[in-house]
């Protein structure tokens, strides 16, 4: 559990951040933009501003601009709701709407309560957040920049920071209460977009039901509430393809000018985006006729009629458009993304053969139907668990012809863990791959258009990012961006019978995911499954509730593992003293650490911008000649020091070495 000093702290700053919001739903809402699509783009449009003027505040290395800034900008969103006219009248619409699709917004609202309990009082686990998302924010305060001299992963360094400098403030103050407060309003933006351009193709019920089934998808759910930047990207994009779904010849240039500030904020969150864009550009492009003379003559009198407005965005556009670390890469590095030893790693080498390989296993990952329906099934029928039973069929059929080919880092295995490592899109999602987007081609092959940001974006990541088992998370744009196929076979075959089963089972998909999250756990399904015991209610009322083992209890009990136990390890390190750092391999990473000690100059060892990765050794021989008295070593504890001269955590994850008495290496 958070200090009530953190939880104080991180409430305020969600309030900044949800004024910042409404102020920005105002003015969409003033320009003509129906609620649904207010809400939407007030959310991804006001995380790019938030996500500029920080980047702003570290490119100048000017705390005092920051803060400037954002006060700005929060007084001119307080001015906005002051004037504002639709506020009002919009609750009550929205209350209305609630009230008539009751079934569909009470289950949704409780999931975003819910969640909203989650990302303010459980910690955070997310292996990539604690590993690089956080500590690079941390590393970026502690230097005053983003240009990093020592790194523990070249992650820190290389990927762009428009998503994870959002955390910024909260870091600075010493909080993450309230960390998941953008992904879970991303997921609201999901939504709300989702709605928006399911209504350009159906009827509010049917779009009402299609925000509940994209909402009800089980990777979606799970990032809801984490601190990853996949759904905050996917917010993103969706929000793109519903400005580009309503454009017209005649559309305002001020519309364009948001559809170009939302796709270079799409890139600052996660360079996969530039994936969707090629499909995106042919969308627009077609929207507006560019090969018409009339159409060119109106962008270009827009352009003119706004050019004050196009100055003044210049320089925002070229912060996010992350070209100042893409050129810093460039000068420090083999490449624009970063150190070739680093990408390599992470691409897809083996062409056609290796892009079909993988749009085949991710098809085939696609007919997930859940890891508690995987279980059950297998138990029920005294047979394999489905997922092995695809695995192996992939294995005898495919594997002798596909081989390593599109996946060298890791082989294939159909996986289906309740977990947003490793999960994918459930049943309702498997629905709209095979069943809804060939329907709407061939029924309504207008939305061909439409869906081709989703088959661009879906070619173009086979094809160009090895097969991993913790891909999923990529495809959340994939999946979301399907809406228009989504819509029109929900509009197509309209049934009522039909519209009970997938409300039934998309209720059924959101709570059971929320339930038996496996990082946030209310009930351990997964432990119960493991140690053998019968899933009944008995057996879920005396694991979860008697023996407490849900997450809740646990923390509310400080009972949850604290991987090196950093406040013991660390207690003996003076005020302001400097750390060296090195990471031995460890994937729980070392946030933790700087956490329980925020006074202390952390210094990285593992990697400097001039030099490439070192290994345990040579992080000994660093230290030693540095002006440090202390290193800690996080994982494995290298052999090369006498037990003698470190303390150990007890669970053998951390050890802390110091120079008095002098270090011997063996």
């Amino acid at each position: 559990m958070p200090a009530p000093i953190e939880l104080f702290t991180g409430c305020l700053l969600i309030l900044a951040y949800i004024t910042g919001i409404l102020g920005c739903y105002c003015k969409f809402r003033s320009n003509q933009w129906s609620i649904s699509a207010a809400i939407a783009l007030a959310i991804t449009s006001g995380q790019g501003i938030f996500s500029v003027i920080f980047q702003t505040r570290f490119l100048l290395g000017s705390p005092p601009v920051g803060v400037l800034l954002s006060l700005l900008f929060l007084g001119w969103c307080v001015v906005t709701l002051r004037q504002q006219t639709h506020l009002d009248k919009d609750t009550k619409r929205l209350w209305q709407h609630c009230q008539k699709y009751a079934w569909v917004c009470i289950p949704i609202l409780l999931c975003l309560i819910y969640s909203g309990a989650q990302i303010l009082l459980l910690p955070i686990k997310n292996i990539d957040a604690l590993t690089y998302h956080l500590p690079r924010v941390w590393l970026f305060i502690q230097n005053n920049s983003f240009f990093l001299e020592s790194f523990n992963r070249y992650h820190e360094a290389i990927f762009p920071v428009g998503s994870d400098i959002l955390f910024y403030p909260f870091l600075a103050l010493k909080t993450t209460a309230g960390l998941g407060i953008f992904s879970l309003s991303s997921y609201i933006a999901i939504g709300a977009a989702v709605y928006s351009i399911a209504r350009l193709y159906t009827s509010p019920k049917n779009a009402t039901l299609a925000t509940l089934i994209v909402m009800s998808l089980t990777e979606i759910v799970l990032q809801a509430p984490s601190v990853k930047n996949d759904i905050i990207m996917a917010g993103v994009a969706i929000s793109a393809l519903l400005i580009a779904l309503k454009l017209k010849p005649t559309a305002p240039y001020r519309q364009l000018l948001l559809l170009a500030i939302l796709c270079l904020f799409g890139v600052s969150t996660k360079t996969t985006f530039l994936a969707f864009l090629p499909g995106l550009a042919i969308l627009t492009a077609t929207k507006l006729q560019l090969w018409k003379r009339a159409s060119c003559q109106h962008l270009l009198s827009g352009l003119w009629q706004n050019r004050k407005l196009t100055l003044i965005c210049v320089i925002p556009l070229l912060i996010a458009s992350q070209i100042w670390l893409f050129a810093w890469n460039t000068l420090n590095y083999e490449t624009w993304s970063g150190p070739e030893v680093f990408t390599h790693r992470h691409q897809q080498h083996d062409g056609i053969k290796g892009t079909v390989a993988n749009i085949t296993r991710y098809g085939i990952q696609t007919l997930e139907i859940g890891y508690l329906t995987d279980q059950l099934s297998a138990r029920a029928l005294d047979s394999s668990l489905p997922s092995e039973v695809l695995t192996l069929l992939y294995y005898n059929s495919l594997e002798p012809y596909f081989k390593e080919a599109g996946a060298t880092r890791e082989e294939f295995y159909a996986q289906w863990l309740t977990h947003e490592d490793y999960a994918w899109f459930g049943p309702l999602g498997a629905g709209m791959l095979y069943i809804c987007l060939p329907l709407a081609l061939i029924r309504k092959p207008d939305t061909r258009l439409a869906l081709l940001p989703a088959l661009g974006f879906c070619f173009i990541i086979a094809a160009k990012v090895s097969w991993m088992p913790w891909n999923g998370r990529f495809f959340t744009t994939f999946f979301i961006t399907l809406t228009p196929a989504l819509a029109v076979s929900l509009h197509v075959i309209a049934h009522k019978w039909l519209y009970r089963a997938l409300l039934g089972i998309a209720l059924a998909s959101l709570c059971t995911i929320k339930i038996i999250d496996f990082n946030r756990y209310t009930i351990p399904i997964a432990k119960m499954i493991s140690r053998g015991l019968e899933i009944s209610p008995q057996n879920i009322i005396k694991y979860t509730i008697s023996d407490g083992e849900n997450i809740w209890s646990r923390v509310l009990n400080n009972t949850m593992p604290n991987p090196g136990t950093p406040e013991a390890l660390l207690q003996t390190v003076p005020h302001s003293a400097t750390v060296a750092l090195y990471d031995n391999g460890s994937h729980l990473g070392h946030f933790n650490f700087y956490t329980a000690r925020p006074d202390i100059r952390w210094v990285p060892l593992n990697i400097r911008r001039t030099s490439s990765k070192i290994t345990p050794q040579e992080a000994i021989n660093r230290f030693i000649r540095s002006d440090h008295n202390y290193c800690l070593f996080i994982g494995k504890y290298p052999t090369e020091i006498s037990n003698n001269f470190a303390r150990h955590s007890p669970d053998n994850y951390a050890h802390l070495i110091t120079k008095a008495p002098p270090v011997r290496l063996e």
